[in-house]
């Protein structure tokens, strides 16, 4: 019997010191995102040692708090949703930047957002005169859901199925060809979101823009 106690007590340290190792694999990997981040911003906005530092701990508490509300899969909804963390994150950033330093941080996210745009409309055009894009389910049915919730022409849902579509697929291959490297899939997963973001966003007038945003408002308080 002692043995067996021996043993059982022996697998169950494994565990937990697995799970920790885990557990501290997946802090060092937000926390080399929010220095690299930092310390790019840093170069772009002339950042002195000590704001870097600030930016840094404002990045890591966004995604530590991201990865709660993430994980909290449970029947509570979360306390706060990722965009308000990102909204709550920049207006941290804002305050630790100089007037100077924010004007110049919103030409650089203007600048981002307009090469994505573009980025965008040319994979969509691609994928539009190749015919290439095969069907995809979902990206039908919310397509679909949106045309109906913002009035869309049918030219803009054949746009945004083939979005949703192409985009889903380079999510899938990310997926399978990043195995393994969970710091480059989150990675890949951010820019294909903002990709997708932005591509939406061109396609969309300014008042389905806003259409969009009270029905994604709704969603998340259902």
């Amino acid at each position: 019997m002692k043995t067996v106690n021996i043993k059982n007590s022996s697998f169950c340290m494994m565990i937990v010191v697995l799970l920790c190792s885990l557990g501290f694999a997946v802090q060092a990997q937000e926390s080399n995102w929010a220095k690299q981040r930092s310390q790019q911003l840093k170069n772009q906005l002339g950042l002195t040692e000590e704001q870097a530092n600030q930016i840094y701990e404002a990045l890591a508490t966004g995604e530590r708090k991201k990865k709660e509300i993430r994980e909290n899969t449970g029947g509570d909804k979360p306390k706060m949703t990722v965009w308000q963390v990102d909204k709550e994150q920049n207006d941290k950033i804002a305050s630790i930047l100089t007037a100077e330093q924010n004007e110049k941080l919103k030409q650089l996210r203007e600048q981002a957002n307009n090469k994505s745009q573009v980025k965008a409309q040319e994979a969509q055009q691609a994928a539009a005169s190749s015919g290439a894009v095969p069907y995809h389910k979902w990206s039908d049915k919310y397509s679909k859901r949106l045309k109906k919730e913002l009035d869309l022409t049918e030219g803009q849902t054949q746009q945004l199925y083939t979005l949703l579509a192409t985009l889903s697929l380079k999510r899938k291959e990310v997926k399978e060809t990043q195995e393994g490297d969970d710091q480059k899939k989150a990675l890949w997963r951010r820019r294909i979101n903002k990709e997708q973001r932005d591509g939406i966003a061109a396609i969309l007038t300014p008042a389905q823009r806003e259409k969009l945003k009270e029905f994604q408002a709704q969603q998340r308080n259902k």
